[in-house]
């Protein structure tokens, strides 16, 4: 089954619904505004060093420089091609709970902040984007968005 695409309106209204909220068993809280929005480098670089960095798994932490380049973003994501088979299965099975959507390829590229262990710099154009979702009735779509974030392309990353 084909969902039909999603709206600016809608992508913005499922990122605001979900920040800061957690799904009803208390996890998965959304933070796509708080960790990955309008972020300083200093920040980023704080967040790399002191948050686990890549001691947790983690080789880069990354910000939009705007909510407008976000919403932009997740459009894009979630009406490209290359998400649409794992999305159209999350919307069509209310069993599934989660669905990542792991580097999709950005057809427009975007400015971000970026920072990894040799610090932090503005990117002019991340070409990736991650966006991670939960089910969960009675948001926009029935969606929570966990996170949402974009990088560049980086050797051993790809």
């Amino acid at each position: 089954m084909s969902f039909p695409p999603f709206t600016t309106d809608e992508v913005r209204r499922m990122l605001l619904e979900s920040e800061g909220a957690t799904l009803p068993d208390g996890r998965k809280k959304g933070h796509a505004g708080e960790r990955h929005v309008s972020i300083s480098n200093a920040d980023l670089d704080w967040r790399m060093r002191y948050s686990g960095g890549t001691v947790a798994g983690i080789a880069m932490y990354t910000a939009f420089l705007t909510f407008a380049d976000q919403i932009r973003t997740a459009v894009e994501v979630l009406n490209s091609a290359q998400a649409r088979p794992d999305l159209d299965r999350f919307l069509s099975d209310r069993t599934r709970k989660q669905c990542d959507l792991k580097d999709i390829v950005l057809t427009n590229s975007v400015p971000i902040r970026m920072a990894t262990a040799a610090g932090s710099h503005v990117y002019p154009e991340a070409s990736f984007a991650t966006m991670i979702l939960h089910s969960m009735a009675g948001r926009t779509r029935s969606i929570h968005v966990q996170t949402i974030f974009a990088r560049i392309a980086v050797a051993g990353l790809d």
